[in-house]
């Protein structure tokens, strides 16, 4: 037996005793049900908060060359004691991703010589009319020309659903082509085969204003809100993984976002309950995954047109909007671009101002983490500068997920076009599958480091949460297996899983219909999350 062997040897004969039980099919996923699957280990732990800052000269060129004693971090006005500092720029990291072997698989995403500097464009015709998706995809083209050496750029499209057109290059030729092939979509076009929770688009926006007593354009953002939310919330758990800063250039007409709120709600005798809503949870992936969102008006400069006047309804809704992006710029550390034509201009600014990031981090030990929100400050000892960093962050304590099951997290990822990367997962298919065969035999390999164990009873403890899930060519689920592998181990075995890593076996029997099986784990320790898809040759 090999030194790997035997470092998953405890783990990998509890986890083989769990899944090649009789009765762990369908019988097994229904007794999964009554159990909490979201319930965590007992942890104290202090809470680090991190953020990037980005230093401009006068000229709006990035500073370099500062050192941590340079800066100067005020929470809440209270001075904190930097203990986390690093410099990010947009210079290429050295090596490049080896290939995947034969009947392999992973969710990490391969681009050779990644910067610690990406930028995703989401093209939004969700959110967006007709004629403001063409004069968007017109300036993203013109933008690709402009593209450098040290640039590492991705296309994303939201309509029906999240689509990746290109993940990260700097080639603009193959960047240019996929985003010729994409001629934007039209409501009619949304409304076939889009997910339950974009099936609300259609809805009379009318009566469902007048049901809620609440004017239109208030029914609109509410009606948009959550799959808007929710797509943002997968393109942060897809790029999490990667190093550095992510700049998001969201390119929209409308931007439903409402995040005045300090996400508190009070008691009967006025206690503050933290909660998470959609938006919340969307925020708190953005932070964790270091994404800073760049909103960017599609519809141009707002200027009257020959013989109209805007109504007064009409500038109200803009200053709203306007407004909603301001806020969501400043939350996450990026800026705001409306009421301007030059769309490649303010794509190509954002770039540019990232080339150079500073990341500071302390712990806040006198924090009451009551879900109040803290404002932040960052002060450089450099005249003639301006910095650019989140306005401060929520001292919410540890993640709950208010009114949503893990069945129901898993539906959601299980149909997401793009790959959670929260937790690294590599699948192997031994022996290769051939079209037709019944059993589709998977060894999985994950890196136990990933996992936020726990001390107690002597032991170091996690549930891990597994899903095994079959797809069909149109994505529908038809069929979920899922697991849970509480973990108690002593000291000896964790150093060595902490090393060598944890492999899980699985023999999935192929259903008639199945396209593919996605794979999802979840730590019950940090809630992090990963999922890779195989696919089933037919």
């Amino acid at each position: 037996m090999n030194v790997r062997a035997i470092a998953v040897l405890s783990v990998a004969i509890f986890a083989a005793a769990i899944i090649a039980a009789p009765g762990t099919g369908s019988a097994r996923a229904e007794q999964d049900k009554s159990v909490p699957p979201l319930q965590q280990p007992l942890r104290v732990a202090t809470r680090l908060v991190q953020f990037d800052v980005i230093v401009l000269d006068k000229h709006g060129s990035p500073v370099t060359g500062l050192t941590k004693d340079d800066f100067a971090v005020f929470d809440n006005k209270s001075q904190r004691t930097i203990q986390l500092f690093s410099v990010e720029t947009s210079q290429l990291l050295p090596g490049a991703t080896e290939p995947l072997p034969p009947n392999t698989y992973s969710n990490g995403i391969q681009a050779a010589d990644v910067p610690s500097n990406l930028t995703v464009i989401l093209l939004d015709a969700f959110n967006s009319g007709s004629l403001d998706q063409a004069y968007m995809r017109s300036q993203i083209a013109k933008l690709l020309g402009t593209l450098r050496a040290e640039d590492r750029v991705a296309l994303y499209t939201l309509g029906a659903r999240l689509r990746v057109l290109h993940e990260f290059t700097s080639d603009a030729s193959k960047l240019a082509e996929s985003l010729k092939k994409y001629l934007g979509e039209r409501a009619l076009d949304m409304d076939v085969g889009q997910s339950e929770s974009m099936s609300v688009l259609h809805k009379n926006l009318e009566a469902v204003a007048q049901d809620a007593g609440i004017d239109e354009n208030q029914a609109f953002a509410m009606d948009h809100r959550h799959p808007t939310a929710e797509a943002l919330r997968m393109i942060a758990e897809h790029v999490g993984s990667l190093p550095g800063r992510k700049n998001l250039l969201w390119v929209s007409s409308s931007f439903p976002f409402s995040l005045e709120a300090n996400n508190l709600q009070r008691t009967a005798d006025g206690q503050k309950i933290p909660y998470a809503t959609d938006v919340e949870l969307t925020m708190r992936a953005l932070t964790e995954a270091n994404v800073a969102v760049y909103p960017v008006d599609a519809r141009g400069l707002m200027t009257d047109r020959p013989g109209e006047e805007r109504s007064a309804a009409s500038m109200e809704q803009d200053m709203e909007n306007f407004g909603a992006m301001e806020i969501l710029a400043r939350r996450t550390g990026g800026f705001a671009f409306y009421n301007t034509n030059a769309i490649k201009g303010s794509i190509r600014q954002a770039i540019d101002e990232s080339r150079v990031t500073y990341q500071l981090g302390f712990y806040p030990e006198d924090a009451n983490w009551d879900g109040s929100f803290h404002k932040l400050q960052v002060k450089v000892n450099r005249p003639d500068t301006h910095v650019q960093t989140r306005e401060g962050y929520f001292a919410l304590p540890e993640p709950k997920i208010a009114g949503q099951t893990w069945a129901e997290m898993l539906s959601e990822i299980a149909t997401s076009p793009v790959e959670a990367t929260g937790i690294r997962i590599r699948a192997q298919v031994t022996p290769p599958y051939e079209p037709g065969e019944k059993t589709l035999s998977l060894v999985l390999s994950l890196d136990t480091a990933q996992f936020q164990f726990a001390q107690g009873g002597g032991a170091w403890n996690d549930v891990v949460s597994l899903a095994y899930i079959q797809l069909d060519e149109k994505n529908r689920v038809i069929e979920t297996h899922p697991l849970r592998l509480p973990l108690a181990i002593d000291s000896e075995t964790y150093a060595q899983l902490m090393k060598q890593g944890m492999i899980l076996t699985r023999d999935v029997q192929v259903l008639p219909g199945a396209a593919g099986v996605q794979i999802i784990v979840r730590d019950g320790g940090s809630g992090k999350i990963g999922s890779v898809r195989i696919p089933i040759a037919r």
